[in-house]
């Protein structure tokens, strides 16, 4: 069996300075970024030293070591007794390479799930592709316990299927790997070959707990023969007695097929049902549920269910509530919990965003492994020689300073203009508290674009909200609006695009509504800008004052005068983001991720300035340009931030 590799991901973050001379020329130097490596690759580390990418699942291992598929370092790590860290599969690299050899000399390309037997052989659930692929690369691997890995079974058995990677996978109790795909459940036998195990192959939503019902009657199959039953399987899990259990994440239903094969449902009514979720104490078997996300046994027998926002317990037939997650909820989002055990004590353990945690309590947990720095790393050292990480905004204050947000690192961080790294806000862990208070202290959620004022005050898009950062670091939350960028004038304005709106909000916190209304004009010359229909996703103010709004429902940007009138459409170019310079030119990322200098009537991109994300105007009129590089997946992909000079034999500004 062959694969074809792929060349490893590295997820690097490069600051470069680029220099155009009048013959057409350029030279780049590196200003800040260093390549990516788990640390923990050439020896053990502490596990809550650890800079865990996505951990994605979870599995124990036969003498309780807690086993951890780490999707964004590419590895599968064993967390032992002592809290340390070892990986016992991947090198780092995203490939899919190294069967016949030891398994942490192998590549994985996507390590979304793991199950382990009783003869201690780890199963990998490795499926990935990369952007420059036009097929994913899938299969299912085994580590023996001497070490060594080779798959089991992998490209169409595997990558053929209608699945969602990384959900419904585990181990029979002969071993053999099972895997839910989309109305079925297989086997995989040890020829490669698959058995189903459940599934008719059709789905159905009714409002019908199903338990000891007619098969005959039973429009999803209780009852009878669970290959005759309708279902749509997510997460699976077996008891001791080998009972298999299947979480209808899509339903709210939890089926159960017996040793004989019968399949039943003990517990939730369905999705369709009307009513309020039951509560602590109710018959499982006719109580509505969540959607479950993950399941899991503990030696006694009781099925624990990851549901919405905490876990569940079913003993006895009885629902019960072993773990609220309310406390880490945030107002949009919050980190979806994916794998889930039992350990050896009896405590629940979980994934929650980048780290994997105990419960202490129904309400309350411990972190045990993950120190929420992946790929954000380096502070007070040179910039050169810090990774950083998914960067989506950009800004340069006065001093030549240059700020950027850490999009799922959830930081904002410094350059300074001696090229010295730093975090300035957010600890890492996805929130919105710490209003008033230091921003380094601060929780941030996907923090988005960002502006400094004249004073070198920050502007931060995050959590749903804008927040502002004093130049002597202390946070603040100035505005509830859900914004998409956020420009400043040089009075010190700020600027939020917003859903089909524009506001202002004055340095004395007044708000005011200067373009954009729902149901309203299409916009054209002499419309007011109140009154007009957009599709807002940047701003942008020139030194007189006019403001440029990216239009993304007429794929134009639009000119409005200080008195609140479109003076003009000013070029065609579908923009996410607009900045302007202080000699009042204008340039645009299109939705091609290209760089635009517009002019009025016409649109021109700017050579070698592709996969952009983000951008601003840096010191000296210059141009600041985060982009990705799109080698690999979304998850992997790494960015670099440039100085981009565009006019002759402008001096090199060195940081």
């Amino acid at each position: 069996m062959v694969f074809v590799g792929m060349r490893a991901s590295f997820a690097y973050f490069l600051i470069t300075l680029l220099t155009s001379f009048a013959q057409g020329q350029s030279r780049t130097e590196l200003i800040a970024g260093a390549r990516w490596e788990f640390p923990g690759l050439a020896a053990p580390i502490a596990a809550l030293q650890a800079p865990l990418g996505k951990p994605n699942s979870l599995a124990l291992a036969n003498n309780g070591d807690l086993l951890i598929a780490d999707v964004g370092n590419n590895i599968v790590l064993r967390l032992s007794a002592d809290g340390t860290l070892r990986v016992v599969a991947g090198n780092g690299a995203q490939a899919y390479a190294g069967d016949g050899g030891p398994a942490t000399s192998a590549s994985l390309i996507n390590p979304v799930a793991i199950a382990v037997d009783q003869a201690d052989n780890i199963y990998i659930e490795d499926f990935g592709k990369a952007n420059s692929m036009a097929n994913p690369v899938c299969g299912i691997r085994r580590v023996s316990p001497d070490g060594s890995i080779t798959t089991m079974v992998a490209g169409a058995a595997i990558c053929g299927t209608q699945r969602t990677p990384g959900v419904g996978f585990t181990v029979d109790p002969a071993g053999n790997p099972v895997m839910a795909d989309q109305h079925f459940v297989r086997r995989i036998n040890p020829d490669g070959s698959s058995t189903t195990i459940a599934g008719s192959g059709n789905d159905t939503s009714v409002c019908e707990s199903g338990n000891g019902a007619n098969p005959a009657s039973s429009p999803i199959g209780d009852g009878g023969p669970a290959t005759s039953a309708a279902l749509s399987p997510g997460p699976i899990a077996y008891d001791s007695a080998g009972n298999l259990y299947i979480a209808e994440t899509i339903h709210a239903r939890i089926r159960k097929v017996d040793t004989y094969g019968i399949i039943s449902t003990i517990a939730g009514l369905g999705s369709d049902c009307p009513g309020d979720y039951s509560p602590d104490g109710a018959n499982a078997a006719s109580a509505k549920i969540g959607y479950a996300g993950g399941l899991a046994f503990d030696a006694h027998g009781a099925l624990y269910i990851l549901e919405g926002p905490g876990v569940r317990r079913i003993a006895n037939g009885t629902l019960s509530t072993a773990l609220s997650l309310q406390p880490f909820l945030l107002p949009i989002s919050s980190p979806s919990p994916m794998g889930i055990v039992i350990d050896r004590s009896a405590a629940l353990v979980l994934t929650l965003g980048d780290r994997v945690v105990r419960a202490t309590s129904t309400n309350a947990t411990q972190i045990i492994a993950g120190n929420g720095f992946f790929r954000s790393t380096g502070d007070g050292g040179p910039a050169r020689e810090a990774p950083v990480y998914d960067v989506m905004g950009v800004a340069a204050d006065p001093a030549g300073n240059v700020y950027f947000t850490e999009r799922n690192a959830n930081r904002v961080r410094k350059v300074s203009s001696a090229g010295v790294i730093s975090t300035i806000a957010g600890t890492g862990t996805g929130g919105c508290s710490g209003d008033d208070g230091p921003a380094i202290d601060a929780q941030l959620f996907l923090p988005y674009s960002i502006a400094a004022d004249v004073n070198g005050g920050l502007y931060i898009a995050a959590c749903g909200v804008v927040r502002y950062i004093t130049p002597d670091g202390v946070i603040t939350t100035i505005s509830q609006t859900l914004a998409s960028d956020v420009a400043v004038d040089q009075q010190g304005n700020l600027y939020v695009a917003t859903s089909g709106q524009v506001i202002r909000i004055s340095p004395d916190g007044q708000t005011t509504a200067v373009a954009g209304i729902r149901g309203g004009d299409q916009p054209a010359n002499g419309v007011a800008a109140l009154n007009a229909k957009l599709g807002t996703s940047s701003v942008a103010v020139d030194p007189a004052g006019k403001l440029y709004i990216a239009d993304q429902i007429a794929q134009s940007i639009w000119v409005v005068s200080s008195s609140g009138i479109i003076i003009s459409k000013y070029a065609d170019l579908n923009a996410t983001r607009l900045v302007m310079d202080a000699a009042g030119n204008l340039y645009a990322i299109g939705t091609d991720n290209r760089v635009y200098k517009v002019r009025p009537g016409r649109a021109t991109p700017i050579d070698g300035l592709v996969n952009v994300v983000a951008l601003a105007v840096g010191p000296g009129n210059t141009l600041l340009v985060a982009q990705q590089t799109l080698d690999q997946d979304p998850l992997h992909a790494g960015s670099a931030i440039h100085e981009v000079t565009l006019s002759e034999r402008r001096p090199m500004r060195v940081f």
